[in-house]
């Protein structure tokens, strides 16, 4: 089973009046492209060698987009300037980019910066307080509150408290509140 790599780029001959694939012209630009990307990123390349011919098919293989970035604008470009209608393909992962002038490599970087940056954590939402409060009101009529990590912590400690040590004030409600203070005045609205 051949091995997947994250990240390939293709060159393609163009259409109509490129040199053919096999000629020594061509194979040399192919050749100069694998000699200076295997000094930084070439991990593989693809060689047709059906026909006893063994050449290079436009297709190389890489590890590294970040290494691959550092040499592929120059040797992308000087290819596709070379004859009119070539293109450079790009595929990193499930995604695919080609480009066949130099504005359209300028994108094609642009994506594979894109995915050679380390995902980002997303930006946090403002966090609700972390407090679970309980509120309690005494037979007297005074409000006070209990401070709990989890809402199942202080829900069981409210069943805890009606069921099992009969505690004589009425148990109100689970809430959350920043401090002891923002909790107490969330009481005065029950």
């Amino acid at each position: 089973m051949p091995r997947e790599f994250p990240v390939s780029v293709t060159l393609s001959a163009a259409p109509e009046g490129d040199r053919p694939i096999k000629s020594a012209e061509y194979q040399a630009e192919l050749a100069a492209f694998k000699a200076v990307t295997k000094s930084k990123a070439l991990t593989a390349y693809t060689v047709d060698s059906v026909d006893g011919g063994g050449h290079l098919t436009g297709t190389f293989s890489f590890q590294d987009v970040k290494l691959l970035l550092e040499v592929l604008a120059p040797v992308a470009i000087a290819f596709i300037a070379r004859t009119a209608g070539r293109k450079v393909k790009l595929r990193i992962g499930d995604v695919e980019a080609e480009a066949r002038n130099v504005d359209e490599v300028a994108k094609l970087l642009a994506l594979a910066e894109a995915h050679a940056k380390p995902p980002q954590a997303p930006t946090p939402i403002p966090d609700e307080p972390q407090s679970y409060w309980l509120g309690f009101v005494s037979e007297n009529g005074a409000k006070d509150v209990r401070r709990f990590d989890t809402e199942a912590h202080a829900i069981r400690y409210r069943e805890a408290s009606k069921a099992v040590w009969q505690i004589p004030a009425q148990v109100t409600t689970v809430f959350r509140a920043a401090t002891r203070e923002e909790a107490l005045e969330k009481m005065d609205r029950y």
